[in-house]
């Protein structure tokens, strides 16, 4: 997404489902504009920025890397990933691995994608097809 948010910072503990990131740093939005939100109805929004120098100058970890330097996925037998479904009606966020389930609505084998620049969790893209069958698309990251 591309736009400007505008808002204060704060420490507050992070309920994802049933893990609790304790002490993360997160932004309190007071003016967002990004074109794409305008027509989304959503209660908030978390980033998965990837660790930069900008962060970490203003002593700001990023969620993912407060959850792996307390353990929090490895304390529970899991491990330091995350994966995501996009569907036509949904979407979903794994933290610890990924979640088969929705492997049911793919096509094909499910691949994790290296990450190809560290910013954002970038990953290269070798194509995006969209079936008619069942609507479903299917985005095939770098093998």
């Amino acid at each position: 997404l591309s736009g400007t948010v505008e808002g204060e910072m704060a420490i507050e503990s992070i309920g994802l489902g049933d893990l609790l990131v304790p002490e993360q740093v997160i932004g309190i939005a007071k003016e967002v504009e990004i074109p794409l939100l305008d027509e989304v109805i959503w209660d908030g929004i978390i980033g998965l920025a990837y660790a930069n120098k900008n962060l970490k100058s203003k002593n700001i970890s990023p969620i993912f890397d407060t959850i792996i330097s307390n353990n929090l996925l490895k304390n529970r037998g899991e491990k330091n990933q995350f994966a995501y479904y996009l569907g036509m009606d949904k979407g979903a966020i794994t933290f610890g691995g990924a979640d088969m389930r929705y492997k049911k609505n793919m096509d094909e084998e499910f691949k994790w994608a290296p990450i190809s620049e560290k910013n954002y969790w970038t990953i290269t893209l070798l194509d995006i097809r969209k079936y008619k069958k069942n609507l479903t698309t299917i985005i095939r990251a770098q093998e």
